[in-house]
């Protein structure tokens, strides 16, 4: 009876948070699909093509100005764990290389995202303001990252789950707004979801803890620890940041604004699905920060893989038998896509899985293995996309589905290497 007892309870904790984030996160999907679905259909398609480079561009700043040190805070956190050190340090540190590294980031983000636009004529006031938006909600959004990621790890997943919904609300309001006045143009999109943001960010400064005082010599020793985990990662971090920019700025400059528009459209699809991806780094990982045995981690972990992987497969069915269901949501101008629909399908299944893994690698430090992943796909990226048509939805789609799959590869390779030889990822000594 003691032996069950001891299984029920931390079962019946995980179905808890469980509850939580898709009670939360449903809640945020429902609302982001309003915002979402009507943009699709309220901006034409250059103004459409804008908002798709713009987001992404903005992933690209965040992506580039984390290099993987957010992530690393679940690794340092069972560290800390493991040795009796102080967490919160490795919290402010972080926090400070993250905005040292976003100057950098925003000026050659934002100087290729004007070249693009400027290539094609379009520059024009609604263009610069979207553009000054786009590095507001950047910046906002590199501190509210940090702090949800602290807060979970804390284990105050509530307080981001309110933050989140609250910011799904505010835009969904704004662009019913839009909508009813019939502005069609991208930079109120951008400062809607600026002042989203902003809120957010609020919402969590009241739970967020302050920073402790870090003396000279222990910033300096925590910072050669930082980058000593980091660095071996960065390589794939920053082609991670720069391949969806990348490949959306070759098919901009060579086809246009449709297959942009297109191609990100069918995104928003896909990720209403993916969503449930997201119960990895929201709850998983925190909880494995808590986790001093590596074994519980990788059981626990590949468990909510393996159970997501299975979903995928059953949505993907239903995406191939019944796409013009599917495609309802983005409005007649997609309508031709169903093809489409599904690789768009694919690849974001398979991101959100090799995310999954490449955490759960990252949170027991197998991190030296990942400059030669990097290495590997940016030359099948960069040889592909050079070399193979790209003249329609679908070639572009297919080239994007080989690369994501040989990622995914990459990153379960890492992963059996490092439970049979794990010394030789290993990019600590402990």
């Amino acid at each position: 009876m003691a032996r069950a007892n001891h299984i029920t309870v931390p079962a019946r904790r995980w179905a808890g948070m469980a509850a939580a984030y898709f009670l939360s996160s449903g809640a945020v999907q429902l609302l982001g699909a309003i915002s979402t679905f009507i943009y699709v259909r309220m901006l034409d398609t250059d103004n459409y093509a804008l908002l798709a480079l713009c987001l992404t561009t903005m992933a690209f700043i965040a992506l580039s100005t984390d290099l993987g040190l957010t992530g690393s805070l679940n690794y340092f956190k069972r560290r800390s764990l493991q040795q009796g050190s102080d967490f919160g340090r490795y919290v402010a540190l972080i926090q400070r290389m993250r905005l040292t590294l976003f100057p950098i980031a925003a000026v050659i983000a934002i100087g290729t995202l004007i070249f693009m636009v400027a290539h094609r004529g379009d520059l024009n006031l609604d263009v610069g303001l979207t553009l000054a938006a786009l590095v507001v909600v950047a910046y906002i959004q590199l501190n509210l990252s940090v702090r949800q990621a602290v807060l979970r790890i804390e284990g105050f997943q509530n307080a981001t789950y309110f933050a989140d919904v609250t910011a799904a609300g505010l835009r969904a309001i704004t662009a019913v707004t839009l909508l009813l006045f019939a502005v069609r143009l991208t930079s109120p999109v951008m400062g809607a979801i600026a002042l989203s943001s902003a809120v957010a960010l609020a919402l969590l400064n009241w739970h967020y803890p302050a920073a402790p005082q870090v003396s000279a010599a222990e910033d300096k020793a925590g910072r050669t620890e930082v980058l000593h985990y980091i660095l071996p990662t960065t390589p794939a971090v920053l082609l991670f940041a720069m391949q969806d920019l990348v490949i959306y700025a070759i098919v901009w400059m060579a086809t246009g604004a449709g297959l942009v528009a297109n191609i990100f459209a069918l995104g928003r699809i896909s990720a209403l699905i993916a969503v449930v991806g997201g119960i990895v780094p929201v709850v998983v990982m925190p909880r494995i920060a808590n986790m001093v045995h590596g074994g519980t981690v990788l059981r626990r972990g590949y468990a909510v893989t393996a159970a997501i992987a299975v979903f995928f497969a059953a949505c993907g069915v239903a995406v191939a038998l019944f796409p013009d269901y599917a495609l309802l949501l983005i409005g007649e101008r997609y309508a031709h896509l169903q093809h489409e629909l599904l690789l768009s399908f694919a690849i974001s299944s398979l991101c959100v899985l090799a995310g999954s893994i490449g955490q759960l690698n990252r949170a027991m430090g197998w991190v030296r293995g990942e400059p030669w992943a990097a290495a590997i796909q940016l030359t099948l990226l960069l040889a592909l996309f050079s070399t193979q048509s790209i003249a329609t939805t679908a070639d572009v789609l297919g080239l994007w589905l080989i690369v994501t799959t040989v990622y995914f590869a990459l990153l379960l390779a890492t992963t059996l290497i490092g439970m049979m030889k794990p010394q030789l990822l290993t990019s600590q000594r402990h």
